[in-house]
């Protein structure tokens, strides 16, 4: 991908990354739903999934200085709310519930008894391990690489599962390891750029920003799509 092309896709979600700017830091806080807010008063009185998203686990030696978790979780949580399909719990809620998980439960193993007994008024949990966040610079020459002088390729890996707390047993509907991979010209690498931090202003129309900005929008996409097919079953 050439940097005209690089600059016509950026250019092409700027606008979108923009609104999202505003809101970003307050969907890890709180969700102004109203069907949410009577919910949380009165049981269950919406027709919508109920969801926890538990915030992700950060399994990457990245150098970024900000909690990545953090930003990635408030990224998905905003996705999934936007689209007003699913009763989502607030994260605040769910970090706690989440401290209940013990070092022997796995939600990527095997064994999901202890799930019900964590989460006893969901009917759908999200778990997410952040397994890939690298910046690979790009040499087209066989002298060793001076990255100054490089392109890169951000990759990216998430690693999904999606559980249903309705049955008897909890059983899974989404298990995916997402990928995704975005071209940095060499004038926007971690060498050459100093990175605006997230919870700044643009931090979403930088290459990073708005790198984490599509893998989320994927990322929520396929839970909202396996949440909803599992529903009506």
């Amino acid at each position: 991908m050439s940097y005209s092309q690089w600059r016509l896709k950026m250019l092409r979600i700027v606008l979108s990354c923009a609104a999202i700017s505003g809101v970003l830091m307050l969907a890890s806080c709180h969700n102004d739903n109203s069907d949410q807010k009577t919910a949380q008063i009165s049981g269950k009185v919406s027709s919508k999934p109920i969801v926890s998203v538990v915030p992700i686990v950060d399994s990457t030696q990245n150098d970024v200085p900000w909690n990545l978790s953090d930003e990635l979780t408030a990224l998905v949580q905003y996705r999934l709310s936007q689209k007003n399909k699913l009763f989502l719990i607030d994260l605040p809620k769910v970090r706690a519930q989440a401290k209940k998980i013990k070092d022997n439960y796995n939600p990527f193993g095997p064994d999901l008894s202890w799930a019900k007994s964590v989460f006893p008024n969901d009917e759908y949990v999200v778990f997410m391990e952040l397994i890939e966040h690298e910046e690979l610079y790009l040499n087209d020459r066989k002298k060793p690489v001076n990255t100054k002088d490089c392109a890169a390729e951000l990759n990216l890996g998430m690693r999904i599962r999606v559980i249903d707390l309705r049955g008897e047993n909890p059983k899974v509907v989404l298990q995916e390891l997402v990928r995704d991979s975005q071209f940095l010209p060499k004038q926007f690498t971690s060498t050459n750029f100093y990175q605006i931090p997230w919870g700044k202003e643009n931090f979403t129309t930088t290459p990073l920003g708005l790198a984490h900005v599509e893998f989320t929008k994927d990322i929520a996409s396929r839970i909202e799509d396996y949440i909803l097919l599992a529903d009506k079953n």
